[in-house]
């Protein structure tokens, strides 16, 4: 919470029990979509070094498959 928010409650009189508990739980829902957001971040952090790894990991069978197939090749002449 601001300096400027934290003054606005108090001037506005909103630091009173009702409007407190809203407040609270305002804040509290901003700390977890906060949360939720990084996580997110995180996440789309790690499915893309996952994508990475898996097209190398396709491209390098890819290479194998044609070795494979020069030996087959070789083989059946």
């Amino acid at each position: 919470m601001s300096k400027q928010q934290f003054s606005f409650i108090y001037e506005t009189g909103l630091n009173s029990y009702p409007y407190s508990k809203k407040i609270k739980r305002f804040i509290e829902q901003d700390v977890y979509e906060q949360k939720i957001k990084k996580l997110k971040l995180e996440f789309e952090d790690i499915y893309q070094q996952i994508e990475e790894e898996a097209i190398k990991v396709i491209n390098k069978m890819k290479e194998e498959i044609k070795e494979k197939n020069k030996i087959i090749d070789k083989l059946v002449e």
